[in-house]
């Protein structure tokens, strides 16, 4: 048996992870740690998954950007677009994520 205590705003978010994956809070709590243990990088399955998906696209769409903005970029204006893109990566979800809540 394994336990720990959270907060009232953890415990919030954990049940809310919890229905979005239509489980109990205990069951989802229990998966999420086991899949993560099973692996060296932290990801469950599920998030293995998306981030191979996410990294191939990222791959695809810089080369692709790449071969279009050689023609209309200089390689600074290039290098500094791909350096704001990395920096701001976290934001940039962020703001998405709020929008994809924000709509019904």
């Amino acid at each position: 048996m394994v336990s720990f205590r959270v907060s009232d705003e953890q415990l919030a978010a954990l049940t809310t992870m919890a229905v979005a994956a239509g489980v109990p809070v205990g069951d989802w709590c229990r998966d999420t740690v086991l899949a993560a243990a099973k692996n060296d990088h932290g990801l469950t399955p599920n998030e293995q998954v998306i981030f191979e998906e996410v990294a191939r696209l990222r791959y695809l769409v810089g080369l692709g950007f790449g071969l279009i903005a050689d023609s209309r970029m200089t390689r600074e204006e290039l290098d500094k677009v791909r350096r704001d893109a990395e920096e701001q990566g976290g934001y940039i979800a962020k703001k998405i994520l709020a929008r994809r809540r924000s709509t019904p």
